[in-house]
């Protein structure tokens, strides 16, 4: 992604930074489970960058094939200590029914900021954008 700095790669994701828009770029990778454990670790790096880079905003890149997460790690990256520093996320999906399974977690989980599924790059970016001026 155009102007992104990878800052760690792990076997499940990659975190990546826009300084200067104050974005961290979650980059899930295929074939991945995302159970508690990694969760855990998702959050706990999570907090590092968003707190040494001074971000504002959250984008999951979850296109990956074959990805699947757990309810028990769903539930923890719905809410948690991350999350809180945060003022929007945005999630990447590939396809309508992506969004449509993204949008029915988000109801039913219902994230503590302001978290709206994007199958364009693009869209995903310029709503994080409008939450600057906001």
């Amino acid at each position: 992604m155009k102007g992104f700095v990878c800052i760690k790669e792990l076997d499940f994701v990659s975190f990546l930074v826009a300084v200067e828009n104050q974005i961290l770029l979650s980059k899930y990778k295929d074939n991945s489970t995302i159970d508690k454990v990694k969760a855990l670790q998702i959050i706990e790096d999570s907090y590092t960058f968003i707190k040494s880079y001074k971000l504002n905003y959250g984008l999951i890149d979850n296109r990956a094939a074959f990805l699947n997460t757990t309810e028990e790690a769903r539930q923890l990256l719905s809410n948690n200590k991350s999350l809180k520093l945060l003022k929007v996320q945005a999630v990447l999906v590939k396809t309508l029914a992506d969004r449509i399974n993204t949008n029915y977690f988000i109801q039913v989980s219902k994230p503590i900021i302001p978290f709206k599924a994007f199958e364009e790059e693009v869209k995903a970016l310029k709503w994080l954008e409008n939450f600057k001026t906001a």
